[in-house]
């Protein structure tokens, strides 16, 4: 499992900067995530939004995406 912390930018995409090493791991669009929200992990899918012009969780669009603390599983 990776851990980190999602970024989102116009010009390098999606990705997570990982905790434990010093390395990018990019998202790919539809790619299932979890959200860690309090002491869980929820599962999300990270989409672009044409309508709002940015990236957003599927069916949680006012929830932030960068900065958001998220899991992959490998």
């Amino acid at each position: 499992m990776i851990t980190g912390i999602l970024k989102a930018t116009p010009d390098t995409g999606v990705y997570i900067a990982d905790d434990q090493k010093p390395q990018k791991i990019s998202i790919k669009p539809g790619q299932y995530l979890y959200l860690s929200v309090h002491d869980c992990w929820i599962p999300v899918v990270v989409e672009y939004s044409p309508h709002i012009g940015t990236w957003v969780f599927h069916n949680l669009e006012n929830v932030k995406v960068n900065g958001q603390k998220v899991m992959l599983k490998n």
